[in-house]
């Protein structure tokens, strides 16, 4: 008798906790979404607003100033990435992510990285005239423009002001509450944008983007410490906290590394092999490209890679389902994007800009090749979330060497039209070297991958439509 009612006692636990971990399951889904919403409601019109800011500024400035600006922002990108100890990713996965002591000696850690970056920006800029002297680069190349340095200088400070962003932004992600950050990140672009476009009506001069730059870092950096929730930052050095960020960043430091000459090395190699113009075209379509590229990524960042991690936290079997539940979709929907794109990007350009930048058209269409990968983008969080940032490391690591092998082998034979192919389809190696990782782990699902497929010649179609439309007036 006591059997059966340990048994029936037994089984009525058994369903209660079936129950609950149903209701937590319904919850993070739900969490989720309105994240998904707020974030893909914020990047989308975080990205009309710089669609709207580029349009009229590339009427108020020369193609030769986003030339220039294109390598100040990739400098900039590169240093960080060479200096990222993957703070972000290391609170939002650590168990310790709430602990004050944790998050102060982060921040402390952060403040000290932003003024290490602004150091090497202006070792390099004070360098440059030097460089240019002696004939070490061209002296036609966009690398040589005069007043290169002093804007790599000024603007890079900017590093130096996110260095005191509060932390709770980045708790915020981790609790996957994104209103007031997304309201946060609004103000800021919103206080540049006005700022911005009034300097450049006044003055037609490269400073307003530069100046625009600082306005933005400063307005965040305010808001993250009077708008968000969560605790007061001070300075701290706790090293058992220092030491848990270290371990974790320390292969995030090495695929920050790698990941920095897969996605900035473009800029720097043509900044060196084409004019200032010539770059300026490129860095218009190469925007407009990663308009996607940035929307799957804030949300993969900010929402998937929490979402995912709480999952693993539960199981393994978990996340799996929370991988597939998330990855259909975003595959649809990236590749029909990038499908239409290839098809009308000479048309988008003719629409969006006046003649100076209809180069940039035939560019555009090249690089949505690209967009057929970043759908992977979700397969490295994954890879984060399970606590192997080392699975990451390597893919970013053979994504580097792709893209340097395949970048100057193909400039040498076919010039910058051979470069941009090498530039859209680096990542052909990097994601079979993926689908090998992904065996053991349950990441992989091939019929999902041909069916996704689909979307592209769709979204292509579509294009055409659009084209022949558009033809019509």
């Amino acid at each position: 008798m006591d059997s059966h009612a340990n048994a029936a006692s037994g089984g009525k636990a058994e369903g209660m906790l079936s129950v609950l971990f149903d209701r937590l399951k319904g919850a993070m889904a739900g969490r989720i979404a309105i994240a998904f919403g707020w974030t893909a409601f914020g990047t989308v019109l975080s990205q009309i607003i710089r669609l709207v800011t580029s349009l009229i500024m590339t009427r108020l400035l020369v193609p030769e100033m986003f030339g220039t600006m294109s390598i100040v922002l990739s400098v900039q990108i590169t240093i960080a990435l060479f200096l990222d100890i993957g703070l972000r990713p290391a609170i939002i996965q650590s168990p310790r992510g709430n602990d004050p002591v944790f998050l102060n000696t982060a921040w402390t850690v952060q403040i000290i990285r932003g003024f290490l970056i602004w150091v090497f920006i202006a070792v390099l800029a004070s360098l440059l005239p030097t460089i240019v002297a002696n004939g070490w680069v061209a002296a036609d190349s966009a690398w040589a423009a005069p007043e290169l340095p002093w804007v790599l200088i000024i603007a890079s400070f900017a590093g130096v002001i996110t260095g005191f962003d509060s932390t709770n932004i980045i708790t915020a992600e981790r609790k996957l509450a994104l209103k007031r950050l997304f309201l946060v990140r609004l103000s800021g672009q919103l206080i540049s944008f006005f700022v911005m476009v009034l300097i450049g009506w006044w003055t037609g001069s490269i400073w307003s983007l530069v100046i625009g730059v600082l306005i933005t870092s400063l307005a965040v950096t305010a808001l993250s410490h009077t708008a968000l929730p969560g605790i007061r930052n001070r300075l701290m050095w706790n090293w058992q906290a220092l030491r848990e960020l270290i371990k974790y960043g320390s292969w995030v430091f090495l695929s920050s590394a790698a990941f920095i000459v897969a996605t900035q090395f473009d800029r720097i190699f043509l900044a060196g092999a084409v004019d200032s113009a010539t770059l300026g075209f490129y860095s218009i379509a190469l925007n407009l490209a990663m308009i996607v590229e940035l929307l799957v990524g804030t949300c993969v960042s900010g929402i998937f890679l929490a979402a995912l991690s709480e999952a693993h936290r539960q199981s393994h079997q978990t996340m799996l389902a929370k991988y597939f539940s998330l990855k259909w979709p975003l595959d649809i929907g990236v590749l029909f994007v990038a499908g239409g794109v290839f098809a009308s990007g000479p048309i988008l350009i003719d629409i969006l800009f006046d003649d100076r930048y209809q180069a940039a058209g035939s560019i555009l269409q090249t690089l949505a090749l690209m967009l057929i990968f970043t759908r992977y983008t979700l397969t490295t969080a994954a890879y984060m979330a399970m606590g192997r940032p080392d699975l990451m490391a390597g893919v970013n690591l053979i994504r580097c060497f792709a893209l340097i092998g395949m970048l100057f082998t193909a400039y040498h034979f076919f010039g910058f039209v051979g470069a941009l192919y090498a530039i859209a389809l680096h990542m052909v190696l990097p994601t079979l070297v993926m689908f090998v990782l992904n065996h053991s782990r349950g990441l992989n699902n091939f019929k999902l991958e041909a069916v996704v497929l689909l979307a592209w010649p769709i979204g292509f179609g579509l294009g055409l439509i659009f084209n022949a439309f558009v033809g019509l007036f």
